[in-house]
């Protein structure tokens, strides 16, 4: 019985004296991991605070300078007060270890050569209690405290090395002084929708060049002058919004503003009438552009809308006396061949590709131009005809082409 106690109590010695060593190799571990968070914390922290400052630079510049012109930005973070110590949360057995039974205080793990805490004779295993008369409970309170110092500032350390507390007079050094010169333009440090816009709308009056001899065919047979071969002036509005990366996403809606012409005419069977023939044309769409900044005056984009367009011709012939019909011979308004209507109709699905630039001329109105060309594709092979109520396709009629060059130019609200 008394060797198995003995044999017991050995096995017990030799678990803890293990376990022991484990719970300082885990300690190890953890503390080299707690050094490397720090480190990259440190280093997180210092770049975040230039960027800021860099980007704030760089709005300011953007307000007094033009852009697209290289900027030297100097990085400088020589006004942090810095001591030069790598530390970390003081664990309990660290504590234990170092025979410190007090409640705060962070530990020194490692010292930086030429610096104040090389300088002022700081140690590892040095636990750091107070900065002046702030107790440091972690070091996340460690890093509250030194930034409220400035480099060339002296404190007073409270330090409990090799089993004593100690008092240290110190002078905050500053991070070696280490200048970088980077080159940017006021553009990088800009969000997209500040660099190339928010969008917004504009009236868009637009000169359209399509092939229009079937349409002057048409005049021509019912007895009326050509179309102007140098295009048609549509009216159109067009409007968009940022939805990121420099696209926008927006809509229009041009149309031909109604032609109305009107003649005298004898039919075949001498009845006078009088004839008149309407024409327009107006296309809609969705549209897609991307945004380029060329300067903080001009702006150019390159999208397309897809869409529909449908082109109408109405002529209508009504006797001369058809207005003389009353109500008790209501009937023998039917019999005038002189009155009749017909309605001439072809549709398409439209792509409409372009590039336009855009001048400031106040930060809310800008000059819009804009060149294209649009490419019509109609999913029947002729006109289609209704003439008073009978609907049909007009035989033997051309593929009217809705293709041709369009070029506008216009305000713009917003930008």
């Amino acid at each position: 019985m008394k060797r198995f106690m003995i044999l017991l109590i050995v096995l017990l010695a030799v678990w803890g004296l293990t376990a022991q060593e484990a719970t300082t190799e885990a300690e190890k571990a953890q503390q080299e991991l707690q050094e490397s968070e720090q480190e990259l914390q440190e280093a997180y922290d210092e770049t975040q605070a230039e960027m800021e400052e860099v980007k704030e630079q760089m709005r300011i510049i953007s307000s007094t300078s033009a852009d697209g012109v290289n900027v030297t930005v100097e990085y400088d973070t020589s006004q942090k007060a810095f001591m030069g110590i790598f530390a970390s949360n003081l664990s309990l057995t660290k504590a234990r270890d170092l025979n410190y039974t007090g409640d705060y205080g962070i530990i020194i793990n490692r010292i930086s050569e030429n610096t104040a805490a090389d300088k002022y004779r700081l140690m590892a295993n040095d636990i750091l209690m107070k900065i002046d008369d702030n107790k440091l409970y972690d070091y996340k309170t460690f890093t509250n405290v030194l930034s409220q110092y400035s480099p060339g500032d002296e404190a007073v350390l409270t330090l409990f090395r090799a089993g004593e507390e100690i008092t240290q007079d110190f002078e905050f050094g500053q991070r070696g002084k280490s200048v970088e010169t980077a080159y940017f333009t006021v553009d990088d440090y800009m969000e997209d929708a500040d660099r190339t816009g928010h969008g917004g709308i504009g009236w868009t009056p637009q000169l359209y060049h399509p092939d229009l001899d079937d349409i002057n065919y048409i005049m021509n047979k019912f007895g009326f002058s050509d179309l102007d071969d140098k295009g048609l002036f549509m009216h159109g509005i067009h409007g968009n919004f940022h939805v990121g990366k420099n696209f926008y996403l927006g809509g229009s809606y041009y149309w031909y503003p109604e032609l109305s012409r009107s003649r005298n005419y004898v039919t075949a069977d001498s009845v006078n009438t009088t004839r008149k023939l309407r024409y327009y044309t107006k296309y809609w769409g969705i549209s897609l552009d991307r945004r380029f900044r060329i300067a903080s005056w001009m702006t150019t984009s390159v999208g397309f809308t897809a869409g529909k367009s449908t082109t109408s011709i109405k002529v209508a012939q009504t006797a001369s006396d058809a207005g003389n019909v009353t109500w008790g011979d209501i009937e023998t308004g039917m019999d005038m061949s002189g009155n009749n209507q017909l309605e001439l109709k072809k549709e398409y699905i439209i792509f409409h590709p372009r590039v336009a630039t855009y001048i400031k001329i106040l930060d809310w109105l800008r000059i819009r131009a804009e060149a294209g060309y649009m490419f019509g594709y109609s999913w029947h092979s002729g006109w289609q005809a209704k003439m008073m109520d009978k609907s049909f396709d007009m035989a033997d009629s051309p593929n009217t082409s809705y293709d041709g060059w369009t070029f506008s130019i216009g305000p713009w609200l917003g930008f």
